[in-house]
């Protein structure tokens, strides 16, 4: 997105220094929240880290990032990276935000296929092939390579591992709803590209992960 901005941007210098900050603010806010988050964290209340802890985390990494325009979910990955490398207890915390997620996923996918213009459906149909088919191939070809080079696994792994790689869901659409809100002029093709293929691979990619694991 960064590249992309600089590109079709009109002022290169600005788009490219904004992209620069975008990518170093990110990762300043994820190590400046993550590494006091990898110590605190589940230290509040010995042996159990509560659901308040893991919702302030999330807030006030999206909050920062709001506040000085960089990614919070780039933030938030870096900070969370942090915790699971440097705490030996962040198991639990993960856990805790676990019990809550349900109604917070169901939001965000009635609201992403809210935002999807159906009558638009049709003007992206061949760059909805197009990425369907593209990230097949990237998912079988890279399975392939990372079983084949692999130094111990390539005789305990299946080399069509990468179709256990095909179903998408809140990843592909989070980047989506992102480059929308980016880049406005393109979200009546974004969109329905990526949520249309996001039904097609969640049809089926299970039957390909359990064809893989048999």
């Amino acid at each position: 997105m960064a590249v992309l901005g600089w590109v079709i941007g009109s002022d290169a210098q600005l788009a490219l220094l904004h992209a620069l900050w975008e990518m170093g603010g990110t990762i300043l806010i994820g190590v400046a929240v993550g590494l006091p988050v990898a110590w605190l964290t589940g230290r509040l209340k010995r042996g159990e880290p509560t659901q308040v802890e893991a919702i302030a985390i999330i807030l006030l990494l999206a909050g920062l990032s709001s506040l000085l325009g960089v990614s919070a979910l780039l933030a938030s990955m870096i900070a969370g990276s942090l915790v699971a490398n440097l705490s030996h207890h962040h198991s639990r915390s993960f856990r805790e935000i676990e019990h809550i997620e349900g109604p917070f996923l169901v939001f965000f996918f009635v609201l992403s296929g809210a935002s999807v213009d159906l009558y638009k459906v049709d003007d992206a149909i061949l760059l909805t092939l197009a990425y369907v088919f593209l990230r097949l191939a990237g998912r079988v070809s890279g399975g392939y390579l990372a079983v084949r080079f692999s130094p111990a696994g390539h005789e305990a792994l299946p080399r069509n591992i990468g179709l256990a790689l095909t179903p998408q869901a809140g990843v592909a659409i989070g980047m989506a709803l992102l480059e929308a809100e980016r880049f406005p002029e393109f979200r009546g093709s974004i969109l329905p590209v990526v949520v249309a293929s996001t039904i097609f691979f969640e049809l089926i990619g299970p039957v390909l992960v359990r064809r893989v694991l048999r």
